[in-house]
């Protein structure tokens, strides 16, 4: 858990009579993590991809276009279908563009007959038959919806008709007055009616058969998209299924490409769990009859490959990790450091209400996004311990508190029983414990931080470089405690001030002995770290804030006694927490992980490393 899980590196050798054996075997253990081979490596040559390579991609492009024609429903994988894969594509296709065409179809006339409908209803608006329209033709025709009415000022008498409903107009002037600056000036904005003027009836009558000919298109339209949903239902588990066959079978095809060959041999290098190294060799010289060779190589840990070690649990928040970086093999694993997280989120939301609308929003997120089950289950974690802080906060629940004396919960009940639970610690009232508690927290995450970073150096260059560049920043801060506390917070009388500054001297100079002038030049850069948790302040503030501003809003409306005024201040009850809820959520989150990747972390996280990516079954995603 503390560090990355070891790993050894190994050469796998043999004849190329027994490449695809090891290729398979190799596929179905998904241990081994491959190093590229490189003409620059060596004088071998690189291996080439077997034969069906070019086959099976054309094959998985085909079937990602043809699943992409579907709609996405739940269908579990199978196969069954006694056909070959192309013949059955083919077959998937032909009913596809089918359905394609004729719902493409029906959807091209129901829009041209919708929007026929939508112009005989302006039209209808403005008491117009298009027989009427018609006969104004030799007129300029103006029909559209206007902002304002200043053009009418622009119409000579006895030579237009107007016909208006509000905003919308149908003008008809004669062709040899210009009123088109006039129309301009209104805001004019023309409706096309072209197609409409060739209908027979009344233009009810019409009206009437277009919304049936749409009510009709509808239904034919919604068949055809219950055939192809029908159709993704019945396919798209075979689909499903043979996307992950053809890509096992490509990643096969294409892995000899990481291989070192000769015209009779090939030789793979890579790296596996170092417990499982005995596996590895029983395997694979079980499936060759002992015509491979396998060697443990020595190898430079740097290149190694990062395979997390650690509990349930702790692994989810790996996400948040990689969020961040990727560790290097040889330095501390921060993922179980970042337990702290949901202790600085719960401290800062701290509230009843909050926590539980959290909760719910992150497990709604996992069930909608499940790929991303680490980082809800991070979330879900930090909601949680808000919603302990809450409880000991007395029990503050959307900015109400209901434990303690003069609890709100108390004085709507008269009920004693909520009085008597104790309030560990009364937020709203204690700004200044929240101040000294989030410095206390940030020298001691900041320095924790230090101490990791000396581990790190220790087991990276060793106790010396350790000194030096980590625990010298621990002594600068231990001549700084000496020249203020004794003196100043216990009263003790003393040299303090010298004895101080020649110990913070000292650190100093091993600082500069560690990491150089750069190092020195970072000492402020500890203080704005410390005082950079002060943020813990400013977001609990913020949420006691808004939260009693919403509570402060709505609470006489409910005094009022009207069931109107009763009924808006529960409608800002519920908005206005429901918005706060999203924004303390989104504030304590990245308050909290901002303190750990920019205070935290870089006081000891290296990174640069590579994840472990074995070539294998187990490992490949659906796309």
């Amino acid at each position: 858990m503390i560090q990355p899980e070891e790993m050894r590196k190994i050469s796998i050798t043999g004849p190329k009579s027994q490449l695809s054996t090891i290729v398979d075997s190799l596929h179905d253990l998904g241990i081994l993590h491959i190093d590229d081979y490189s003409k620059e490596d060596g004088e071998l040559d690189i291996g080439d991809p077997q034969d069906n390579t070019e086959e099976v991609s054309q094959l998985l492009i085909r079937l990602r276009s043809i699943r992409s024609q579907m709609p996405a429903v739940d269908s579990p994988e199978r196969d069954d279908t006694g056909l070959d894969v192309e013949t059955q594509l083919e077959e998937l296709q032909f009913s596809l563009n089918e359905i394609h065409e004729d719902l493409e179809e029906v959807q091209e006339e129901k829009e041209l007959k919708e929007s026929q409908l939508k112009k005989l209803r302006v039209l209808q608006r403005l008491e117009l038959d298009p027989e009427d329209v018609e006969d104004y033709r030799r007129l300029d025709t103006y029909i559209g919806t206007v902002s304002n009415f200043s053009f009418k000022e622009a119409l000579p008498e006895g030579r237009y008709e107007l016909y208006q409903d509000s905003h919308l107009i149908g003008l008809f002037v004669d062709s040899d007055v210009d009123i088109s600056d006039a129309l301009r000036e209104s805001g004019f904005d023309p409706i096309d009616l072209s197609n409409v003027y060739d209908i027979e009836g009344s233009i009810a009558n019409e009206i009437g058969r277009l919304q049936d000919q749409v009510w009709n298109l509808k239904e034919q339209e919604d068949e055809l998209e219950d055939e192809l949903n029908d159709l993704a239902q019945d396919w798209r588990g075979y689909l499903d299924f043979k996307e992950r066959e053809l890509m096992e079978t490509l990643q096969k095809a294409e892995i000899p490409l990481q291989f070192a060959t000769t015209k009779t041999a090939f030789s793979a290098e890579g790296w596996i769990p170092a417990d499982m190294y005995d596996t590895v060799v029983q395997e694979l010289e079980a499936a060759t009859d002992d015509r491979v060779h396998i060697e443990e190589l020595e190898s430079n840990e740097h290149e190694a490959p990062v395979k997390h070690d650690n509990p349930a649990g702790i692994d989810h928040f790996e996400s948040l990790l990689k969020l961040y970086g990727t560790p290097s093999y040889r330095e501390v694993d921060p993922t179980f450091l970042l337990i702290t997280f949901p202790l600085l989120f719960g401290f800062m939301l701290g509230d009843v209400g909050y926590g539980l609308g959290g909760l719910i929003l992150f497990y709604f997120m996992y069930t909608k996004m499940p790929e991303a089950k680490g980082l809800w289950f991070s979330l879900m974690y930090a909601s949680f311990v808000a919603i302990i802080f809450g409880l000991l906060y007395g029990g503050e629940t959307f900015g109400f508190h209901f434990f303690g004396e003069g609890n709100d919960l108390h004085t709507w009940t008269g009920m004693e029983i909520w009085a008597q639970i104790p309030t560990v610690f009364d937020r709203p009232n204690e700004f200044g414990a929240v101040m000294a508690i989030s410095l206390i927290v940030g020298i001691v995450h900041v320095n924790f931080g230090i101490l990791v970073g000396a581990y790190n150096e220790y087991i990276r260059h060793g106790l010396l470089e350790a000194i030096f560049a980590k625990i010298s920043w621990l002594v600068i801060q231990a001549g700084i405690a000496v020249w203020y506390v004794p003196g100043n917070v216990l009263g003790i009388e003393g040299p303090w001030g010298p004895v101080g500054g020649v110990v913070s001297l000292l650190g100093v100079v091993m600082l500069f002995k560690g990491e150089g002038v750069e190092g020195v030049v970072e000492i402020p850069s500890l203080l704005s770290n410390i005082l950079s948790y002060l943020r813990m302040l400013g977001v609990s503030i913020a949420v006691v804030a808004l939260a009693k501003l919403v509570n402060d809003i709505a609470t006489p409306l409910f005094q009022s006694g009207s069931l109107a005024m009763i009924g808006l201040g529960a409608t800002i009850i519920i908005v206005g927490h429901f918005i706060n809820t999203f924004i303390k959520i989104m504030e304590a989150g990245l308050q909290g992980i901002r303190l750990h990747y920019v205070e935290f972390f870089t006081k000891f996280f290296h990174g640069g490393g590579e994840y472990y990516r074995p070539f294998g079954t187990h490992h490949i995603k659906k796309s």
